[in-house]
């Protein structure tokens, strides 16, 4: 991977272009979960523990946003999103390796939830993330310190 990829804590400058990231990226998955995108709930995901978010910088540019909460003994990925002109780099996976290096690091695994036809559920399963619940539109994965 010749990316230089770094992470910069999001600001509220940053909302407008994590919706449009987030319209962008989810909203495929949202229709194909059954449900309805609006910017409403976007934003409000967006909010959601936004003192865990970082915009992902790839060589200088802002391509995504990273937002994991670092606390206790299970790691919640909340959401990775990259623009779909950086999907299928490995870019993802890099992020995703160092988070896992990071919580195993801690004694912490790592929690996720995705939607079922998130393609993206391929790449954690080759992770080491496995299915622990499966809800009507998701499936609940996590990766723990020890298994393979």
């Amino acid at each position: 991977m010749d990316n230089k990829i770094s992470f910069r804590l999001a600001e509220e400058k940053d909302k407008p272009f994590l919706l449009k990231l987030r319209n962008e990226t989810m909203n495929g998955h949202i229709y194909n979960a059954g449900l309805i995108p609006n910017n409403e709930i976007h934003i409000e995901r967006i909010n959601y523990r936004f003192d865990c978010a970082n915009v992902v910088v790839v060589d200088d540019i802002e391509v995504g946003l990273l937002k994991v909460i670092k606390e206790g003994e299970l790691w919640h990925l909340v959401q990775i999103q990259l623009s779909t002109s950086s999907q299928r780099k490995g870019i993802g996976r890099e992020i995703i390796l160092e988070v896992l290096r990071q919580a195993f690091e801690n004694n912490s695994g790592v929690k996720l939830s995705v939607f079922k036809a998130n393609p993206a559920k391929n790449l954690y399963t080759e992770l080491g993330f496995k299915t622990y619940l499966e809800t009507e539109t998701t499936y609940e994965m996590q990766a723990m310190l020890g298994e393979e």
